[in-house]
């Protein structure tokens, strides 16, 4: 993982890409392309999307390390395909 980290501080540490503010559900797409191991999980109690294993998620910061436990957004389609649509649509508007 140590390739994550290092890709996001050589390509994304200090740029003004609002990352955090909105757009950290393409954020992770970023990190999937670049990595195709990693999945996208979204924190509902923060709202916030990130990009991962079950045990280790980043975002543009870096790893996140926040205490809340994520969800596999494909895990989300699934279920609650209306409340997926909605965080994609919220994310892009």
């Amino acid at each position: 993982m140590d390739e994550v980290e290092e890709f996001i501080q050589r390509r994304w540490k200090g740029t003004d890409a609002h990352w955090l503010d909105g757009n950290c559900y393409w954020f992770a797409h970023i990190l999937t392309a670049r990595f195709p191991y990693l999945k996208i999980y979204y924190m509902p109690l923060s709202g916030h999307f990130v990009a991962g294993t079950p045990s280790r998620y980043y975002d543009a910061n870096g790893e996140n390390k926040d205490k809340e436990k994520p969800i596999l957004f494909d895990k989300i389609r699934q279920v609650d395909p209306v409340w997926a649509a909605r965080l994609v649509r919220d994310c892009r508007d």
